[in-house]
């Protein structure tokens, strides 16, 4: 056998395990970022939030460099916050095909109750298709019960619908 035969074999053999290395990598950087925004609240009277969603500032403070300071990270922040009505203001950059959907400084308000886990994400409900129309969507948030990995519509509490996407994003 030739060596570059020897070498075709040895790679094909080889990269499955290679790979397998690199999707364990990428695991261990999907760990949750955790953050507290306030130390002097007793866990009883906060509570936990796994934010999926570009947040810029929380009840009106700029947390870009608290909540997530590894720019480059794909680390989902959990953050522990005081309970109670809340105001995420994020930013949000949704393409679906040919159409990119940009909405900047959007404001969602919700009443956090104490003890509780929230998952907090965004998400694209289909509108019913016209015949022959392409089909649309309507952008909005989701707040799950619990920290979810896959976002299951059973364990949805609220979902706030924020614009149509026909209305304002066509090209």
């Amino acid at each position: 056998m030739s060596i570059k035969i020897k070498l075709f074999v040895f790679m094909v053999l080889i990269s499955p395990l290679f790979m397998s290395c690199l999707s364990i990598i990428a695991a261990i950087e999907e760990r949750p970022y955790h953050t507290v925004m306030d130390d002097t609240m007793p866990e009883s009277e906060t509570s936990l939030v796994r934010v999926m969603l570009d947040v810029k500032k929380f009840n009106g403070i700029d947390i870009t460099e608290t909540w997530l300071p590894h720019k480059n990270s794909n680390r989902i922040p959990h953050v522990r916050i005081p309970s109670g009505q809340a105001v995420l203001t994020f930013n949000a950059n949704i393409s679906r095909g040919d159409t990119v959907n940009i909405a900047r400084n959007v404001e969602v308000s919700y009443f956090f109750e104490p003890g509780k886990s929230y998952t907090v994400q965004w998400d694209l409900e289909k509108k019913p298709k016209k015949f022959g129309a392409r089909q649309e969507y309507i952008f909005g948030v989701n707040i799950f019960d619990g920290i979810v990995n896959r976002p299951n519509k059973k364990k949805r509490i609220d979902y706030f619908p924020l614009f149509d996407t026909e209305e304002r994003f066509k090209r």
